[in-house]
């Protein structure tokens, strides 16, 4: 069987929204979660069916220690992986597989039994009121469509099936919130009181049915859904309405609409308790909100007569749409009763609230009086820093002012400084350019005397008056080696250039040079203290470079 259940069938088979779609169905079973740990307050429960397993994780998040076993392998394998460990593969036809305990406060199976044949579901039924006293159950009476459902039956079927074992549906608890068909079975050994409970019940249920049913046969309630698109309003041309029998009060509505963008839901036309509302999409499950009722402890309380309920769309387009929803009309004086405990409730909420708003109050003085005087002695802590805090900064106010001073006083000397090293660098810089002209125009001489001196050297006539130089040469050598001969030659050597006259001239600077050179030679030119003053004389500033610049001929 294991296989049937498979990932197709909890796609297509399981209504109008796919099981593995999680934000829909853990809306709708923490609902449920809610109420049975408000209701009944079980340490532990067994899910049985328990599909992917969104009971067990909404009663676990609640503090509830609760398993779940399941025929369905692809349904465990789709178990939220923190909850997996307490959801198994399992029959109800079987022991519980291993791990799991074997008694709990409360089982719970719905929509379970009608997908077993008769023999297989007695079974079923027997191995759960062995599990707990408690068995909260649902099966539906009325669906017969879906393919896998083999036992579909009414709910005196699945009493008698309980009793026999022990177990008897508690008329005084009924777990609508799961569906309309829901009951709890709870395990009672003293049979004779129990069917004078039954009995009793069902004395004041036929006065009770009698009443109801004669009002109801004279005021069906209807419910309507309007409908608009964009930049539409809500008219009767847009609208399907929906027939209730006020014996029951539910509403079951599912429709196809054109693309909407604005739904509006009103349960009845006349003043109401509305309860379980579920609204279901294809795009998921929406929020309706009442527009002019008042909800309190899981109901909504018309007192006018046109309730409307607002369905809000997020701004999608809706085209299916399924309605589930419990409508009480406040004629009925169970209802009225209802609504009289509501309000009672709701006075009594109201004092607690007043009650909790008192105390706030009061402690919110307390704590500011508390805060005040905190406040008071920061205050004056911190006007002591304050006043530290401004002292030191003066201080270092006044030591920054003599630093900036000094700094000042610095720059300008070095400004200073820089500009006289911008000066001597210039002067620098104009000898050396100066010397720069002058190396060049030597070299340039040079390159032509070397140019002279190569064409001379390679002449014919220079060749063949070789062997004559050499001659000559030898001849001079002799004479060049003396004092007289060295100056004979330089004579004859200014003749050939100069002439007699200007040789004469020449002689003559010369020896009066040399007689003033000879005098300033023999004459010192610092004294011995002149000179060693000069020895131990500084330079203002340390000397980074110095260039030495040969003068010509200046």
């Amino acid at each position: 069987m294991s296989e049937i259940y498979n990932q197709e069938y909890y796609h297509t088979d399981c209504g109008p929204i796919p099981y593995e779609e999680p934000e829909q169905w853990e809306i709708f079973f923490g609902a449920i979660a809610d109420r049975i740990v408000q209701d009944l307050r079980p340490r532990t429960v067994l899910d049985a069916g328990c599909a992917m397993g969104y009971l067990v994780a909404a009663l676990r998040e609640r503090g509830v220690e609760a398993y779940g076993i399941d025929i369905s392998d692809y349904a465990i394998c789709c178990v939220r992986e923190d909850i997996r460990p307490y959801c198994a593969v399992g029959s109800l036809l079987d022991p519980l597989p291993e791990g799991l305990p074997e008694q709990y406060d409360v089982v719970v199976t719905s929509e379970v039994l009608e997908h077993l044949y008769a023999d297989a579901g007695k079974k079923a039924i027997q191995n759960l009121c062995s599990l707990a006293d408690t068995v909260i159950f649902s099966s539906s009476p009325d669906d017969f469509t879906e393919k896998t459902h083999l036992n579909v039956q009414q709910r005196e079927y699945w009493a008698r099936l309980f009793a026999e074992n022990g177990f008897y549906d508690d008329l005084n608890y009924r777990p609508t919130y799961i569906t309309y068909h829901a009951a709890c079975y709870r395990k009672k050994s003293d049979v004779l009181r129990q069917i004078e409970d039954y009995e009793r019940n069902i004395r004041l249920m036929d006065g009770l049915h009698r009443d109801m049913l004669e009002q109801a046969a004279k005021r069906p309630f209807q419910a309507n859904l309007y409908w608009a698109g964009n930049e539409e309003g809500f008219s009767e041309a847009q609208t399907l309405h929906y027939i209730g029998d006020e014996r029951d009060g539910q509403v079951r509505m599912e429709v196809r609409l054109p693309k909407v963008s604005a739904l509006r839901f009103d349960p009845a036309e006349k003043s109401c308790i509305v309860e379980d509302l579920h609204v279901y999409s294809d795009i998921g499950t929406l929020r309706a909100v009442p527009e002019n009722g008042i909800e309190w402890l899981g109901y909504t309380i018309f007192l006018e007569q046109d309730p409307r309920f607002r369905i809000e769309l997020e701004g999608k387009a809706v085209s299916s749409l399924t309605i589930r929803a419990h409508v009480l009309p406040l004629q009925y004086p169970e209802n009225t009763e209802m609504l009289a405990q509501l309000f009672a409730d709701w006075e009594d909420a109201k004092r607690e609230q007043n009650r909790l708003n008192e105390e706030l109050s009061r402690r919110e003085g307390a704590y500011r009086s508390a805060v005040a005087g905190q406040e008071a002695v920061q205050q004056a802590q911190l006007k002591q820093q304050e006043e530290q805090y401004q002292t030191q900064l003066k201080q270092q106010e006044e030591q920054h002012q003599t630093q900036l001073e000094t700094s000042r006083r610095r720059i300008v000397q070095l400004e200073k400084d820089k500009r006289a090293m911008q000066e001597e660098l210039a002067h620098y810089k104009t000898h050396y350019h100066a010397a720069i002209v002058q190396r060049e125009e030597l070299k340039r001489k040079l390159s032509d005397s070397e140019q002279a001196y190569s064409e001379i050297s390679n002449a014919f006539f220079w060749k063949i008056t070789w062997i004559f130089r050499v001659i000559v040469d030898m001849v001079k050598r002799p004479f060049i080696k003396t004092r007289y001969g060295r100056l004979f030659g330089k004579g004859m050597r200014s003749l050939k250039k100069n002439g007699l006259r200007n040789t004469w001239r020449k002689v003559r600077d010369w020896r009066k040079h040399r007689q003033n050179f000879a005098g300033l030679a023999n004459k010192p030119l610092f004294t011995k203290e002149e000179l060693e003053a000069q020895r131990h004389v500084r330079f203002s500033r340390d000397v980074k470079f110095s260039i030495v610049v040969p003068l010509y001929n200046t």
